[in-house]
């Protein structure tokens, strides 16, 4: 089995980073970027829409 990232992969670190920069809380930052990560949600960018409600 290959481990190696495919060219679809999220970066974790970048997502970290935009979620810390929107000023969310390391607990429920990784329930986001996880969800993002695994299920293709766009989870980074619903939580900037939402917080400029």
């Amino acid at each position: 089995m290959n481990d190696t990232a495919g060219e679809d992969s999220v970066d974790i670190v970048a997502l970290r980073d935009g979620f810390r920069r929107l000023g969310l809380a390391d607990g429920q930052m990784e329930l986001w970027v996880a969800s993002e990560a695994e299920e293709g949600i766009p989870q980074l960018a619903r939580y900037r829409f939402l917080s400029a409600l």
